[in-house]
């Protein structure tokens, strides 16, 4: 049977099943947290960046009327996993925003290091 598991130095596991080919993502770090389990095209998404780093799910492209755009580490934000009020986030879009989503401000676990550097 396959691995579920990453390999040491892995933040992910591909697993073959008779309905397709996914692949776990995990978190980095000690203790290993299990985040979503991706079919490849989705997974590749995610290995892009193109996920919202509060609630992991993968999208497309960005959408300026669902999501916001973190000036912190770049990543756009489902508007409806950010605890800010509705008044910052009316705003976050706008040219001069100075929005940062709850990982860097600090308020949501940060697994994949958006706010090092």
């Amino acid at each position: 049977a396959p691995s579920t598991t990453p390999e040491a130095g892995s933040t992910s596991a591909v697993v073959g099943t008779r309905e397709g080919v996914w692949r776990h993502e995990y978190t980095s770090g000690e203790p290993i947290r299990l985040l979503q389990t991706y079919c490849m095209p989705c997974s590749d998404r995610f290995e892009e960046g193109h996920f919202c780093p509060l609630c992991y799910k993968v999208y497309m492209w960005e959408d300026p009327v669902a999501m916001v755009q973190c000036r912190g580490c770049g990543h756009w934000v489902h508007r409806g996993c950010e605890t800010v009020g509705c008044d910052k986030l009316s705003k976050a879009n706008k040219p001069r925003s100075r929005y940062r989503c709850a990982v860097c401000r600090r308020e949501a676990p940060d697994w994949f290091g958006l706010t090092e550097g």
